[in-house]
């Protein structure tokens, strides 16, 4: 989809085109917190979204929320977020639609474990920071240490990939994306939402 020819979508729409991911998420939301998705982290620290560490001296600790009430909200407001990146990308001449940091948080995190559970398994650690880290991908199962195939990315990015905004080949080759490890190919598993 051309980001410049963005329309309105009515909410037919996403009945019909989300039905798979929306089940999944009835799942998800269903089956409480999943073990595989790990605390919030960022670049070198592990330390939760919102605790001291992770606000700094010269910001207010970032909201946490919750997952959503239900599927359809977490659909919107990935959908929300994923639009406004649209818009920015399609009017490059303007300045960007900021993105609510909760709202990108939110989206990312509801990605990230849709993946876990659409290719289950603990081979492959995908790493969002600062909002979010799970295990994906059967194979040889990872227990302590630095995992041996380690996928990480901004939110951004994971929003473009997660949501087939961008392939994976060009995050990787143009260095959104660090890969390491012989199982470190989320291709075959991309996009997690597809609309």
């Amino acid at each position: 989809m051309n980001p410049a020819t963005v329309l309105p979508e009515s909410r037919a729409h996403h009945e019909r085109a989300y039905a798979a991911q929306r089940a999944a998420l009835i799942d998800w939301l269903a089956a409480g917190p999943d073990p595989s998705v790990g605390p919030d982290v960022s670049a070198g620290s592990a330390a939760p979204l919102g605790s001291a560490a992770a606000a700094g001296p010269d910001r207010p600790p970032p909201p946490r929320l919750p997952p959503p009430a239900d599927p359809v909200t977490a659909l919107a407001v990935i959908e929300l977020v994923r639009h406004c990146d649209d818009v920015s990308r399609a009017s490059p001449e303007r300045p960007p639609v900021p993105l609510d940091r909760a709202a990108l948080a939110c989206a990312a995190r509801a990605l990230a474990e849709l993946l876990a559970r659409q290719a289950p398994g603990r081979s492959v650690e995908l790493r969002v920071p600062p909002f979010v880290a799970v295990q994906a991908v059967a194979g040889p199962r990872h227990t302590r240490g630095t995992p041996p195939n380690v996928v990480q990315t901004d939110p951004l990015t994971w929003l473009r990939l997660a949501t087939g905004r961008t392939s994976w080949p060009d995050a990787v080759a143009g260095g959104a994306v660090a890969a390491s490890g012989a199982r470190a190919d989320l291709s075959p598993y991309l996009p997690v939402l597809r609309s």
